[in-house]
């Protein structure tokens, strides 16, 4: 789930129809939601991947493994109330790099043979800055030791191989929960079409004070039969709004029966140290050297132009997502007094790989860069601590004319206007 709840992930959604044709309850009392072996990944907005660690060597759990193996890499995961939980072994074979197939024990027998293989499904995604990465996914049922009883639940599996920060690659693989519940839970004095997502795949459905074993819960709160993230898929550990009013999940009992009562809402957070760089305040002065060894003064080096001030870093996908925004901008705007100045929050040695997709990407303008990481000098100053971050800066008086909320479509118009107010 990277502006993320805690590791819950977008997913792609459709389910308008998850509702019609289900016998739900209608009562004054809480009444369980009913059991779906499968289809809970498709009707909420999100997942939570719980990690398998890859080995090439058989665990102990597997007694008997297919024949004809190339490259095959194991590893086992522990499904179900922690008193009664199962170990699943899970088989992947390789060639040429790639998962070609893979198998589930998916009855904790410790033979991978008489579950039969699974082919994976390659999808492939092009990232920010045009390389492309292929992400591996399968779906297997198991047997999920339920206190109540077993059940048949189907997983999803995604593996990828994913670039490590020292260099190299590393196959990782994640599971996740395809099954859970559906059905009405009460809020106030409606009903509420739900769906109960054991995320942490702990076979159990009650609260925990472990916030990565709770499950998830979306509630339609507002009737149109469509998930948003948002607002509407709820940790239960904390508070949500709805109807105008604060309301919390008191209880999840082992099947299901889900307690909304009236909660409070959250104190806001702790504003982040830093100054204060809202409009009209004072853009802090500071000196540094381009990538490219220049020395650069801001404000001083400004005068007379419109300064956009961009913290961004060539590992930022959202950044480099926000680049054919800020060129679109400098191009049709430069000659009407826009500057850009970007400070890199890039780790050391990065200076070849800036330079390169700086020229490859058309950011003609100057990268402040010294390798400081989050530690960067005038992110430090600035008290940046999420990134892409800009603002619009007056060159002549350091004044903040907007910052942070002139993403997307709403950075030309930001630009427009405030080299409109420069004419005034």
């Amino acid at each position: 789930m990277m502006n993320h709840t805690p590791s819950i992930h977008r997913a792609g959604l459709g389910c308008a129809a998850m509702l019609s044709g289900t016998a739900l309850v209608f009562a004054d009392e809480p009444a369980p939601l009913k059991y779906m072996e499968s289809g809970v990944h498709d009707l909420i907005t999100g997942y939570r991947p719980n990690p398998i660690r890859l080995e090439t060597k058989s665990p102990a759990e597997v007694k008997k493994a297919p024949d004809g193996l190339k490259k095959p890499q194991y590893g086992t995961f522990r499904i179900g109330p922690e008193k009664t939980a199962a170990t699943i072994a899970v088989l992947l074979d390789f060639e040429d790099e790639k998962p070609v197939k893979m198998w589930v024990d998916g009855n904790a027998n410790g033979d991978l043979t008489d579950d039969g293989g699974i082919e994976l499904e390659a999808i492939t995604r092009e990232r920010p800055d045009g390389t492309k990465s292929t992400t591996h996914s399968a779906k297997a049922m198991v047997t999920i030791p339920f206190a109540s009883g077993p059940k048949p639940g189907r997983l999803g599996f995604y593996v990828m191989n994913a670039k490590m920060p020292g260099g190299g690659n590393r196959i990782q693989m994640s599971y996740f929960s395809d099954y859970g519940y559906k059905g009405e839970v009460k809020v106030g004095d409606r009903m509420v079409p739900a769906v109960l997502d054991d995320a942490g795949c702990t076979g159990d459905m009650r609260l925990s004070s472990d916030t990565w074993h709770n499950p998830l819960l979306w509630l339609d709160l507002n009737g149109d039969g469509k998930p948003d993230g948002r607002t509407e898929t709820v940790v239960p550990s904390r508070p949500f709004e709805a109807d105008g009013k604060w309301w919390k999940v008191s209880s999840i009992t082992a099947d299901a029966v889900v307690t909304v009562v009236p909660g409070e809402k959250p104190a806001a957070p702790a504003k982040p140290a830093g100054p204060d760089l809202s409009p009209g305040q004072k853009a802090p002065a500071f000196a540094g050297k381009t990538v490219d060894g220049k020395d650069v003064k801001f404000p001083d080096d400004f005068k007379g132009k419109l300064v956009l001030i961009d913290f961004w870093a060539t590992w930022c996908g959202p950044c480099l997502a926000e680049v054919p925004n800020v060129v679109a901008a400098y191009q049709k705007y430069h000659d009407q007094g826009l500057e850009v100045l970007g400070i890199s929050l890039d780790r050391e040695q990065m200076e070849e790989k800036i330079t390169a997709l700086t020229k490859s990407k058309g950011m003609t303008w100057q990268q402040v860069y010294d390798g400081g990481f989050w530690g960067a000098a005038t992110a430090k100053l600035y008290g940046i601590h999420s990134i892409p971050h800009m603002m619009l800066v007056d060159g002549d008086t350091g004044t903040i004319i907007r910052n942070k909320d002139i993403r997307g479509p709403e950075l030309a118009k930001a630009i427009e206007k405030a080299l409109a107010d420069r004419k005034k």
